[in-house]
């Protein structure tokens, strides 16, 4: 994990999602919400396919400054979740975060 306001990096034990749901037998997600301050983009790519499917609504903080405000990388994103059949919606909180919202 990276402080943005020290630059300090800390290493931290996770679970993936995919493993959560396997182990506790949770068959569908009504709405997840992350906001991890810089590292959505990782723990979205570490879902599979299938475990989007069983996820209805998705919210998170999209924090743009954190990659180097690639529009690539965003729209990446986004066009695997469109393609997974959510839509969507973005909301600018400033000009470095957005709210990003999808749906089933």
């Amino acid at each position: 994990m990276n402080n943005t306001k020290t630059g300090k990096y800390e290493e931290v034990n996770s679970t993936l999602l995919d493993v959560i749901m396997l182990d506790t037998g949770i068959r569908k997600i009504d709405f997840l919400k992350i906001e991890t301050d810089g590292t959505e983009l990782g723990i979205l790519n570490s879902i599979s396919d299938q475990t989007f499917y069983k996820i209805k609504k998705i919210a998170l903080e999209y924090h743009h400054m954190m990659f180097d405000f690639d529009e690539e990388v965003r729209q990446k994103l986004i066009d695997r979740l469109v393609g997974l059949g959510y839509n969507f919606h973005m909301n600018n909180l400033s000009s470095h975060m957005q709210m990003l919202y999808f749906w089933r």
